[in-house]
């Protein structure tokens, strides 16, 4: 991966769109692989440009599906051009109540109305946030398996819920181009996944998949006080404990983002970033354990200290740093 497209997305993620596109701009794309080129080609496009779907790709779909993700997609585009991404949730309020012809209709009442109508047009929706923006994605059909996860702390056995056929994939992977963006997440007695995006024979999907993902069940219901900054701290450190072949891109990917973070000079606010934030500490936490910057850990080290700090985060009065404790 490009360390300058790293730090483009690292931008995306932290909703830093301003920071994004000057380090987009700056890119010669000559050194990027076909599929990178494609990536920023989307960016550019979205961000630059404004084109919310490509060779009418919504065409195909229920109106109401069509016209959802088209309200969701043009919401997205004005948060992260706006000074506060909080500005534009009015006018998503807004189009969406006039499209569900239901003016002034506060949110859980939009948000029954899109799960009825969504439904009976034979998809399943996800709503809420994912930090920082509103989210929406969508898909046609799920099915559950069961895993035997291996955590640091011993061995679970989750369903996991296969979704397919998706139409909407969410914000960031709609202005990526997929290079970032949601993989899966927790419900209340299972995960769920995004299937096309993993392999399930490989270790990233049974570390980055399972393992973070499980780790993350598994705090909601031991150490329910965590917040979700921590519970991203935590379930980052399980993937680097469990990594063999994977752990030193994970280790890039996470220290990349921790020296974005200090480019910024501020550390990013815990209810728009928890994953950015998350990252800064585990890579701050693990070079003063370590005695040595994140590029030169070596495998056993990093495993050794992982395990000692995801027994010190379990405190109920933990919190990652310093500036936040």
């Amino acid at each position: 991966m490009s360390t300058a497209l790293n730090s483009v997305w690292n931008d995306v993620v932290r909703g830093d769109l301003q920071s994004a596109l000057a380090t987009a701009n700056a890119i010669d794309p000559q050194t990027l692989s076909s599929v990178q080129r494609d990536q920023l080609k989307t960016f550019f496009r979205r961000t630059k440009e404004g084109v919310l779907e490509d060779n009418g790709e919504l065409e195909a779909l229920p109106e109401v599906m069509a016209s959802l993700i088209r309200i969701y997609r043009a919401y997205w585009l004005e948060a992260l051009k706006a000074e506060d991404h909080n500005e534009a949730e009015p006018g998503l309020r807004a189009a969406l109540g006039a499209y569900l012809e239901m003016p002034g209709a506060d949110w859980p009442e939009i948000a029954d109305a899109i799960t009825k109508r969504t439904r009976d047009a034979g998809y399943i929706v996800l709503q809420g946030c994912t930090l920082p923006l509103f989210e929406f994605m969508a898909w046609k059909t799920q099915g559950v398996e069961h895993f035997e996860i291996a955590l640091p702390h011993g061995q679970t056995r989750l369903p996991v819920r296969m979704l397919r056929g998706f139409v909407s994939y969410g914000w960031c992977r709609f202005l990526t181009g997929n290079a970032r963006g949601t993989g899966g997440w927790v419900a209340d007695d299972h995960l769920c996944c995004l299937e096309e995006f993993w392999d399930t024979s490989n270790e990233g999907f049974k570390v980055s998949y399972l393992g973070h993902e499980a780790q993350h069940h598994s705090d909601r219901q031991e150490l329910p006080w965590l917040e979700q900054p921590e519970l991203e701290y935590r379930a980052k450190l399980t993937e680097l404990v469990l990594a063999t072949e994977t752990q030193r891109n994970l280790l890039t990917r996470f220290g990349q983002s921790h020296t974005d973070t200090v480019r910024q000079g501020s550390l990013p606010a815990r209810h728009i970033s928890p994953h950015t934030l998350g990252e800064y500490w585990l890579i701050g936490d693990l070079e003063a354990l370590v005695g040595c910057g994140w590029e030169s850990m070596e495998p056993d080290a990093l495993r050794k200290h992982g395990r000692r700090l995801l027994l010190q985060s379990r405190q109920r009065d933990w919190r990652g740093c310093p500036e936040q404790a």
